[in-house]
């Protein structure tokens, strides 16, 4: 069910309402087979009550746009916005890829997403997601070389770059990812754990299926930082209150202990079906 609690204009509204994505003959897609099993099957399970606002989908409405627009620049040689298929343990996986230099065998994923997304190690949903493509790609004898992204900063700030500090200097950046040698087994192992879920789902049993796990909660543990009179930053981060004390007195009487409640990032600000996941509930009840 789509809201929209911020009365924007209709114009806006029918953006987001039009959907032309057509999964194919696919059993499930790329995308569904590498994210958790739990909120796929609750979405279908609930799909009829899920309220969604149309604000929330403003970067989705952006990242179409940034999309029809490449596809439209493409050159000669290359080859986007093409859906293939390929089956593993008796389902049919889908996945369509944004560009794809057929000359030079580079795979290219664009992603309009957060500086801090680019900042550290690369996300492994990135790493899975091309990698899987690569796997479909190559059994529709179509050869692959090279898988990258690139990645527009939709929050990227001048000023920032300044400072270095490890912040992208460009508001586009072009990231390289790993070949996976080991996809199959992956790819077969992820399709196992889906159709448990679904069966599980299917009869009733939706309690039952395995709670997400912390990396695909986007779990971020609790903290005890040490910090200093004055500074806005920590000077370190301890997983426990006894190192972050004994920390603090070694610093000083200007160095004191501030506690940093942990969240699950992705089920408290981006997991639609969050209420009508059991896991979620239970611990929210007991915070």
């Amino acid at each position: 069910m789509l809201t929209n609690n911020h009365n924007l204009p209709e114009a806006f509204v029918r953006a987001v309402e039009f959907n032309d994505y057509d999964a194919g003959k696919s059993d499930i897609t790329v995308t569904q087979l590498i994210g958790p099993e739990l909120p796929l099957m609750l979405k279908d399970i609930y799909e009829d009550e899920i309220e969604e606002d149309v604000s929330d989908r403003l970067w989705s409405l952006l990242g179409s746009a940034v999309h029809n627009v490449l596809e439209r620049a493409a050159g000669a040689g290359e080859l986007v916005e093409t859906r293939m298929y390929r089956e593993a343990g008796g389902w049919i996986i889908g996945g369509q890829f944004d560009n794809l230099n057929l000359t030079s065998g580079t795979l290219t994923d664009y992603k309009l997403t957060s500086v801090w997304s680019v900042i550290g190690e690369t996300k492994q949903d990135w790493i899975n997601q091309l990698n899987v493509l690569r796997w479909i790609l190559e059994a529709n004898n179509v050869q692959v070389n090279k898988l990258q992204i690139v990645a527009m900063l939709r929050d990227w700030s001048r000023t920032k770059a300044l400072s270095g500090d490890g912040y992208p200097q460009s508001n586009v950046v072009v990231i390289d990812i790993p070949i996976n040698p080991d996809v199959d087994a992956y790819v077969r192992d992820r399709v196992v754990g889906h159709q448990a879920a679904r069966l599980l789902a299917d009869n009733g049993y939706e309690e039952n299926i395995l709670e997400c796990t912390p990396e695909e909660r986007w779990e971020k543990p609790s903290k005890w930082a040490v910090m200093k009179k004055g500074l806005k930053r920590a000077v370190k981060l301890h997983n426990t209150e006894e190192g972050a004390t004994k920390h603090a007195e070694e610093l000083g009487s200007a160095a004191y202990v501030e506690f940093r409640q942990g969240e699950r990032t992705r089920c408290e600000h981006y997991c639609q079906v969050a209420k009508y996941c059991h896991y979620y509930q239970k611990e929210a009840n007991n915070a």
